[in-house]
């Protein structure tokens, strides 16, 4: 009998940890992306992004004259050069079923600033990157 106590102990304790493995909110994944875009850390700000973005990118790049498109081509462009100094939240996270929408102001060092309109889906329960106004452009960008 306290083996199967001690099973389900532990089995529920699994679970628990399995469910805290999301990755936060959708403003709080759109942040950390654009902070790890910025500091240069492509891998890590491109875990935030949707397999079906990825894998979007990936087939403009094999197209006849975007062969020079590259993600950390539109990461550099988005955070001019890793020059952001702050990003705010605007009107926080609208959901409608399973979309959420954040709205981002980005201010840079030289003292302009860019709007952008993140879209985001859950995909393995985290919330993904599934489009991103500012970050598109960027993939008009040479290497």
């Amino acid at each position: 009998m306290k083996r199967f106590v001690v099973i389900g102990l532990v089995l529920a304790l699994l679970g628990a940890l399995g469910s805290g493995c999301d990755r936060g909110s959708p403003d709080e994944v759109a942040i950390a992306f654009y902070r790890e875009a910025n500091a240069g850390n492509y891998k890590r700000a491109e875990s935030y992004l949707s397999s079906h973005l990825i894998m979007s990118i990936n087939m403009m790049q094999s197209l006849p004259g975007f062969g020079m498109i590259r993600l950390d081509n539109a990461m550099d462009a988005a955070t001019k050069g890793g020059t952001i100094q702050r990003i705010e939240v605007e009107r926080g996270v609208e959901y409608v079923g399973s979309v959420a929408q954040v709205h981002l102001t980005i201010y840079y060092e030289d003292r302009s600033q860019a709007s952008d309109i993140l879209t985001f889906q859950k995909e393995n329960r985290q919330w993904k990157i599934v489009q991103s106004a500012l970050l598109l452009p960027g993939f008009g960008s040479g290497p």
